[in-house]
């Protein structure tokens, strides 16, 4: 599991300010309006291992925005109270969005490889000071992971 490992590398960076949000969440599938927020972490894929990163975040006190392709599960994830935006995180809109100027990780966890690069490619134009963590399924993978921006590679 994913998790585990984002949490000891999170919980070990400085912690950024905790930060209200004051926005509540819309029922639409769409992209939703909040309050600027900074410092939080944006977590791309909210399956099992961005659930459990969620959930991490939440324990060391780290705001998070999450961004899921899944309708269904963004839907069940608003039922809870939780952060989801709907959308492609590939998109430079949908990163800017949810605060990517703004934020202090980039959290890939999708086993789209090529959906990954792109999205670790716009988040480090976006913002070169978040700290960029992603979800490799093979570790030949890490070395280029690693030349387009992100800062952790963790393999399958």
């Amino acid at each position: 599991n994913l998790a585990p490992f984002i949490a000891k590398i999170i919980d070990k960076t400085p912690l950024p300010i905790r930060l209200h949000r004051g926005w509540r969440l819309e029922n639409e599938m769409h992209l939703h309006a909040h309050q600027p927020i900074t410092g939080h972490a944006i977590i791309v894929g909210y399956g099992i291992n961005g659930q459990s990163i969620g959930l991490a975040c939440e324990k060391v006190g780290i705001s998070y925005l999450a961004v899921e392709m899944n309708p269904d599960t963004v839907e069940a994830a608003r039922k809870q109270g939780k952060e989801v935006a709907y959308g492609d995180a590939a998109s430079e809109a949908v990163l800017v969005e949810e605060g990517i100027r703004s934020a202090a990780y980039l959290i890939i966890t999708i086993p789209d490889s090529i959906a990954s690069r792109r999205i670790v490619e716009l988040g480090r134009r976006l913002n070169p000071l978040v700290t960029i963590i992603v979800r490799s399924k093979f570790l030949t993978e890490k070395k280029e992971f690693k030349a387009i921006g992100a800062d952790i590679v963790v393999a399958e």
